[in-house]
């Protein structure tokens, strides 16, 4: 096939690909030309689940060494088990073939890549820096995940999680409601008798847009989502006055009320989407869920301790106050940093009128 061809050139000449691009295109290549139960299965290399860590010694032995790097034999058996069966069967027809090219084509030719990169001092990049910053916090994160053993997690955990948060696990009916809020009552009757008792919901997205003094959902068709009895929606910052439950609770779904709901000083028109009635979860049914919250608890909490203990063993030297020359906008954008004495550029609005010029009108 013309894609094995290509792909087989692309390994012989070592190209400047990474390996994992290459493992890629190899991986694609194998999912056209076959299926999953015809691919081709590299010589004698298992397939099986990276195993548990072994204390075999033998897996520490180095097998190549660039400079001052090196590779031992278990990281390469974590690369092999790790890399997709159709790339390995392009390096050989046996196993020691596979292993020999693998080791050559691809663990050495990363290996001096990367010590060339160090040599010429790439690692202080700023952008290579970063990149790496993140990658070492990304295993940090990890490890302590790796620590935070789910195993650990007791049955009387569970239960004390699922009793400690009955909000998760036991909701009670709610409402979904919409609103358009105006300062009169005249306008409200006036917007009702407009919509009529089950509006065309473009006609009301368009009204809600135009005529809600209430900011927040007035860009967002009026939608105040899931309301409880008490107000609480799912927005846990955002609480609504219970008078719109109240006023709702026994109208028909989808039906707009024809009467306005006053709420403080102004009026609201409410439309009722959808009933939800309560609802509970056994902790049974919940189990596998609560163990995972509790494990990301866990984790939180150990990233937590282990920032304190290391602000306060490495951090020697902070001066916020030298970032006060870079101006932030009010809508988050970062601006241009300013010179110390300098003022704001006034805003000058650009005269569009015609205007004959040396060459002509302009």
């Amino acid at each position: 096939m013309p894609y094995r061809r290509r792909l087989r050139g692309l390994l012989r000449r070592a190209s400047l690909l990474t390996l994992p691009f290459v493992f890629a295109l190899l991986g694609q290549e194998a999912a056209i030309g076959q299926t999953p139960s015809s691919a081709p299965v590299a010589a004698g290399i298992p397939q099986s689940p990276a195993p548990v860590v072994s204390a075999d010694p033998a897996l520490k032995e180095v097998v190549v060494r660039v400079g001052s790097t090196s590779v031992t034999r278990g990281e390469i058996e974590k690369r092999l088990r790790e890399a997709p069966q159709a790339a390995l069967a392009l390096l050989g027809s046996t196993p020691e073939e596979v292993r020999k090219n693998f080791v050559e084509r691809f663990i050495v030719r990363e290996l001096l890549l990367a010590e060339e990169a160090k040599a010429r001092g790439l690692e202080q990049n700023p952008g290579v820096r970063e990149h790496t910053l993140g990658i070492l916090r990304l295993a940090l994160v990890n490890e302590v995940r790796r620590e935070t053993k789910s195993d650990s997690i007791t049955n009387e955990d569970v239960k004390t999680f699922y009793a400690s948060n009955p909000d998760k696990f036991v909701l009670p009916k709610r409402l979904a409601l919409h609103q358009i809020v105006v300062e009169s009552e005249a306008a409200a009757r006036e917007l009702i008798a407009e919509l009529g008792e089950e509006p065309d919901p473009k006609v009301w997205a368009e009204l809600a847009r135009e005529k809600s003094i209430d900011k927040d959902t007035s860009m967002r068709a009026g939608t105040l989502g899931l309301v409880t009895e008490e107000g609480k929606t799912q927005d846990e910052e955002r609480k609504v006055d219970p008078v719109l439950f109240k006023a709702a609770e026994n109208a028909k779904d989808g039906q707009l009320l024809q009467e306005p709901v006053k709420v403080g000083r102004n009026f609201a028109l409410v439309w009722k989407r959808q009933t939800l009635p309560p609802t509970s979860r056994s902790m049974a049914a919940e189990t596998p869920a609560i163990r995972a919250a509790i494990a990301d608890q866990r984790v939180r909490e150990g990233m937590t301790t282990l920032l304190e203990g290391l602000r306060s063993t490495h951090v020697s030297e902070k001066y916020p106050e030298l970032c006060g020359l870079i101006g932030i906008a009010q809508d988050g954008d970062v601006e241009p940093t300013k010179r110390p004495g300098t003022f704001a550029r006034a805003k000058r609005t650009a005269d569009v009128r015609v205007q004959e010029g040396p060459a002509g009108l302009r």
